[in-house]
């Protein structure tokens, strides 16, 4: 019998495959648990849709960090964070507080993409890197007093 699994299920088989099972394990165990359902022609098309959109939706995301690489590439953004007399910050500046600083500037970017050593502590110019698959920018995250 033919399934499409609906989840992954180790050594048989992963999400949004289809497999010949024999009909009683598809029965009994992967359409009775949730894992799995029959491969009719209509779960097919519908299988056939969703990887599609997948498909259209992570190109989409590609051209827009690209997009979004290439206006942040090479240009100096500038925030105020509170600190002491000495310069040093109240808050340390993470990925997340990074990216945060970056969409108030409109630019969205996912901080999994941006390379951070270590937090920052300090007032200052910082170079920062961001990989995205292939691209690699810099771009300056000037840290000033309000």
């Amino acid at each position: 019998m033919k399934v499409i699994f609906i989840k992954d299920v180790p050594r048989m088989g992963q999400k949004n495959t289809i497999k010949d099972v024999p009909e009683g394990y598809a029965r009994n165990f992967l359409i009775a648990k949730g894992l799995a359902v029959p491969a009719s022609e209509s779960a097919i098309k519908n299988l056939e849709k969703q990887i599609k959109a997948v498909k259209e939706n992570k190109e989409n995301m590609v051209k827009d960090m690209v997009k979004n690489l290439d206006i942040l590439s090479g240009k100096t953004i500038q925030t105020k964070q509170k600190s002491n007399e000495k310069g040093v910050l109240f808050k340390a500046l993470h990925q997340k507080e990074i990216v945060d600083i970056l969409k108030e500037n409109n630019i969205d970017l996912d901080l999994k993409y941006l390379k951070l050593e270590k937090p920052i502590k300090e007032l200052g110019v910082y170079n920062l890197k961001v990989e995205f698959e292939k691209k690699k920018i810099e771009f300056i995250l000037e840290i000033i007093k309000p």
